[in-house]
């Protein structure tokens, strides 16, 4: 059972995105550049 394994990844992309969010609504202009940054490795 890995029923907690699963909470705890739940839990840490909750948190991811909660950072990032905070990171993009304070720092509008910023958030763009971060955003080409994260999906730059992705292409």
């Amino acid at each position: 059972m890995n029923i907690s394994s699963d909470i705890k990844r739940i839990l840490r992309s909750l948190g991811i995105m909660f950072i990032v969010a905070l990171i993009t609504y304070k720092f509008p202009h910023k958030s763009y550049s971060m955003i080409e940054y994260i999906n730059m490795p992705h292409k």
